[in-house]
């Protein structure tokens, strides 16, 4: 019997009004059978990273959460990944590249619906509606041709 696939999600803006958005990532992975982490980068990788205290949230429950603020412990984490999601935000380059470097799926998520995303060449782009993903197609699609654009919700 195959094991679970190991996805990271990597949460890479806090966004103080809805920090933990990403659980509803995590419970979907899980509800599918996936083994999901959720990984809280700080303010030495995301601009708008999360505080390490952030990690011991009653909000979190049992999920299984990391505090990251140095990239080599990204790419350890990585690394034992099968998948990595993210945020489409502009300081995801370099986690984006190197997940892809390692021969991750990458997948690019639109977890704030708002106008100011940055792709940077993932497997798949998840965003929020018909309209956002039109938006995203019609900016990306030359640039990154193989990517997929996938309308949630």
């Amino acid at each position: 019997m195959s094991r679970p696939p190991r996805v990271l999600v990597v949460a890479t803006k806090n966004v103080r009004e809805n920090p933990f958005r990403h659980l509803s990532l995590v419970d979907a992975l899980l509800e599918r059978g996936a083994q999901p982490s959720l990984v809280l980068l700080g303010k030495s990788l995301s601009s708008f990273g999360y505080a390490s205290a952030d990690v011991e949230s009653p909000l979190l429950g049992d999920a299984e959460v990391y505090y990251v603020d140095r990239l080599a412990d990204y790419r350890r984490l990585a690394r034992r990944a099968d998948a990595v999601m993210l945020d489409i935000w502009r300081d995801n380059k370099t986690l984006v590249r190197l997940a892809l470097a390692l021969g991750k799926l990458v997948v690019e998520v639109d977890t704030v619906s708002g106008l100011d995303g940055w792709s940077f060449g993932s497997h798949a782009l998840l965003l929020k509606g018909e309209f956002l993903r039109r938006m995203y197609q019609t900016t990306y699609a030359e640039r990154y041709p193989w990517m997929e654009y996938v309308a949630t919700g």
